[in-house]
């Protein structure tokens, strides 16, 4: 039931109650790369792309072919680049 108030809330755009429900479907099915790719595209958001890239590569690494945590990935790591200020 987690997994479907999670989406509820993402849907009506209560990001913090999505993220919440969300968190509570990883820990009755932390390996659950649609759990953690929804929960990547709701912290990316929220701004929170480190977290963000986390949960998608969480998801990848559950399932590579998953092509929503790639994209997620991609758009997360791209957000995180502009942040940081590029070293030496």
């Amino acid at each position: 039931p987690h997994f479907e108030f999670g989406k509820t809330f993402a849907e009506s755009h209560r990001l913090p109650e999505a993220a919440g429900e969300f968190s509570k479907a990883l820990q009755f099915d932390p390996s659950n790369p649609n759990v953690r790719t929804n929960l990547g595209v709701v912290l990316f958001q929220m701004g929170r792309y480190e977290e963000a890239a986390q949960q998608f590569n969480y998801a990848l690494q559950i399932d590579p072919t998953n092509p929503n945590a790639r994209e997620g990935l991609v758009l997360a790591e791209a957000r995180i680049k502009k942040i940081k200020p590029a070293g030496p």
